[in-house]
């Protein structure tokens, strides 16, 4: 998220996902003005965000449009770079690739034990391949670095472009709340939780 602020301007538009990637925006992306993140909210709305930031990417021809999303989420909406493609609508998408379904994970890994099932994707999709068969340029991510560079590489290519950041599968999002609890219940780490 800072990389994003460094490297954004002054107000760029942000649409989310749900999961991580929604909570890791809503929490650390600073925004100075109204109308300028779009998410579902609690709806849980996988592949929300590419959408999301088309729409607004059109009502916004001056700003610039970012779509964060997690790699689960993405390949339930990525046809739309279809779109984007042919009317060349100028939406940078950030994946946030950890190779599973990060949310639901974190809920396995506190309150159920690690007791994982179903929510390891792999890192078998090569996003920047699948960018390239829909006409859209693909920028891979793997350290914090290339992560500045491939931001800054992104906002000079005209158009949409896809940027598939490389993430820690166990990197989490807190504060969180118990399912069922009140704020007041709130948990800061995986391992405070005694369910």
């Amino acid at each position: 998220m800072e990389a994003i602020c460094a490297v954004a301007g002054e107000q760029p538009v942000v649409a989310s996902d749900v999961g991580l990637s929604q909570m890791w925006t809503a929490n650390y992306l600073p925004f100075s003005g109204p109308r300028q993140y779009i998410t579902s909210g609690g709806l849980g709305t996988m592949g929300y965000a590419l959408p999301a930031a088309m729409g607004a990417a059109f009502g916004n021809p001056d700003r610039t449009i970012f779509a964060i999303n997690g790699d689960g989420a993405f390949q339930m909406n990525c046809q739309e770079l279809a779109t984007c493609s042919q009317y060349r609508i100028p939406v940078k998408c950030i994946i946030l690739n950890n190779g599973k379904l990060g949310m639901v994970r974190q809920f396995q890994r506190v309150f159920l034990g690690s007791r994982y099932a179903s929510t390891c994707l792999g890192r078998t999709v090569d996003f920047c391949t699948v960018a390239k068969g829909f006409g859209v340029p693909g920028i891979k991510v793997g350290t914090l670095d290339e992560l500045r560079d491939g931001l800054k590489k992104a906002l000079e290519i005209p158009g949409p472009v896809v940027l598939d950041v490389a993430i820690h599968p166990d990197t989490y999002s807190f504060p969180m709340v118990p399912p069922g609890k009140d704020s007041t219940a709130m948990i800061f780490d995986a391992d405070e939780w005694e369910g």
